[in-house]
């Protein structure tokens, strides 16, 4: 394991334990909890002033999903289509390599090759670099529409300042 000198053996020894590796340091105890998640705020309900229903309605039939499969397939042709495009370029000219590899010469075949794995460098990090964002950012914007679309919504989907909030009984 490569930890930097500077860290603390009290936080190598919390690494090892979390990784599940044996431990073994003087005066140290594994701790309870794992600081990486922890109850940022608490929200105090009075159960006995909290008066009202609760009332869930299926959206099958009236309102339109957030999220269509025509929508999903989208999504996967912005993020994806440009590494499928360049895995494509890779089979058709290893194909082409492989059946005229006697024909061609040196520079040819470099040529060839380092183009279809250019492609697909460039594929593949306009995945990770953009493609993931420019997906998620499409998902984002079909689903306020949708919203937006929606007759009883209690959001408009405008919303910039909505946080999504976990509720939880503590005693968890």
């Amino acid at each position: 394991m490569a930890v930097p000198p500077k860290v603390s053996l009290e936080t190598r020894a919390k690494i090892r334990y979390r990784l599940d590796l044996a431990v073994s340091l003087s005066e140290w105890e594994p701790p309870e909890d794992d600081p990486r998640t922890q109850v940022k705020g608490g929200l105090q309900l009075d159960t006995h002033k909290a008066i009202g229903a609760i009332e869930t309605k299926s959206l099958e039939g009236k309102e339109q999903k957030l999220a269509s499969p025509v929508w999903i397939g989208m999504q996967l042709i912005i993020g994806l289509g440009p590494l499928l495009l360049g895995l494509t370029g890779a089979v058709v000219a290893g194909i082409y390599l492989f059946r005229h590899c006697n024909e061609l010469d040196i520079v040819n075949r470099s040529l060839i090759g380092g183009g279809a794995s250019a492609g697909l460098v460039a594929g593949f990090l306009y995945l990770t670099k953009f493609g993931l964002f420019v997906s998620s950012a499409y998902a984002v914007k079909v689903g306020r529409a949708s919203i937006l679309r929606r007759v009883d919504s209690l959001f408009s989907g405008l919303e910039d300042d909505l946080v999504a909030v976990e509720l939880y009984s503590p005693e968890k």
